[in-house]
């Protein structure tokens, strides 16, 4: 199994919007915290996180909580538009076949580790989705998170009061059936070897869009495969894109990163090393890629910039980014500033 796969943070759905209304900012930093996340990560709802953290995050939700199906009452009413690219691609079928098809070609570059199937029967067809994780404690709570919007992609096919004949998911039964039942109107077959929807046949073969896609983007397999460039498919990657995330609440250290990845710091050093870099080299890589970001799309001071990247004083980050790139990080802002007037 590979160690790290990824997800965004619009698969969260209305997982902070629900715990701030039941116990507001104090109960959401308490789930983040829980998970070793920074507050920040919310505010962009196509960054990269660990699909272990979404995972963790419904879990924690949960408990925060006390609501028994705390996916299904975040993913109530979800919005297909809240995807984007995504949505539009899939949505652009004119055949409800077309949109799994689609769905199942444009999956790996939204998130990792995770497949659409489908698998006929004489009279009945299952849309299923599996993901390499779901067999951890609480996975239950995400996949609900992809049931809905299966659902939802179904449903623009099939109508709104489209019900399904009936629901497989991957995990034990318990108090919740009844939950699962009363959401989709339709019995719940437990312990499968994915989240499905069974429908029939003919339904699914014939069924065309009654509604129109996410308005009139014309999104390309191209443009998915843009969009996933920053999902990591590496070691090295995996481990960078930990270091980046959490450079803001300055827990991007070596013991840090090898907690969240579930080994001891020795462990990860030996591995880094083994791919050719060391922990503090990656460490400096990430930081200098992440400041020419901020120095070409921000207005932050240097100042506050060094700060962001966990250095202790501005002058450390002027002259770690000099020896990096021999210009000062003011002089690198404006000469990037004076090319871009130039074009």
């Amino acid at each position: 199994m590979s160690e790290m796969t990824f997800g965004r943070v619009s698969d969260l759905n209305g997982l902070p919007e629900l715990i701030l209304a039941w116990g507001g900012e104090e109960a959401l930093r308490r789930t983040l915290d829980r998970q070793i996340l920074p507050y920040e990560i919310l505010d962009d709802r196509d960054a990269v996180i660990p699909m272990k953290d979404i995972i963790g995050l419904y879990r924690n939700a949960a408990e925060v909580t006390g609501i028994r199906s705390f996916g299904l009452k975040a993913t109530e009413g979800i919005e297909l538009s809240e995807y984007g690219a995504m949505a539009d691609f899939v949505l652009s079928a004119k055949t409800l076949k077309g949109a799994i098809a689609k769905f199942k070609t444009g999956l790996p570059y939204y998130e990792s580790g995770s497949e659409i199937s489908v698998q006929y029967s004489e009279n009945e067809c299952t849309i299923g989705y599996q993901n390499l994780f779901q067999s951890i404690v609480g996975f239950r709570q995400a996949g609900d998170m992809t049931l809905r919007i299966l659902e939802a992609v179904i449903r623009a096919y099939l109508g709104p009061e489209w019900c399904p004949k009936s629901i497989k998911l991957a995990c034990s039964s318990g108090p919740w059936e009844q939950d699962y039942e009363d959401t989709f109107e339709a019995p719940v077959h437990f312990c499968s070897d994915s989240f499905a929807f069974v429908l029939d046949r003919d339904q699914f073969e014939e069924a065309r869009a009654i509604q129109a896609s996410n308005g009139d983007a014309l999104v390309s397999l191209a443009d998915l495969k843009h969009l996933g460039e920053d999902l990591p498919l590496d070691f090295i990657g995996s481990v960078a894109h930990l270091i980046k995330i959490h450079l803001p609440d300055g827990k991007s250290g070596l013991e840090e990163t090898a907690r969240a990845l579930a080994m001891g710091p020795r462990t990860l050093q030996r591995r880094l090393e083994a791919h050719g870099i060391g922990f503090r080299d990656l460490l400096e890589r990430v930081r200098m890629q992440r400041a020419c970001e901020l120095l070409r799309g921000s207005e932050a001071t240097v100042a506050i910039i060094g700060n962001e990247l966990g250095y202790s004083a501005t002058s450390h980050f002027t002259r770690a980014f000099t020896r990096v790139f021999e210009v000062s990080p003011s002089k690198y802002r404006s000469e990037i500033t004076a090319s871009a007037r130039l074009m």
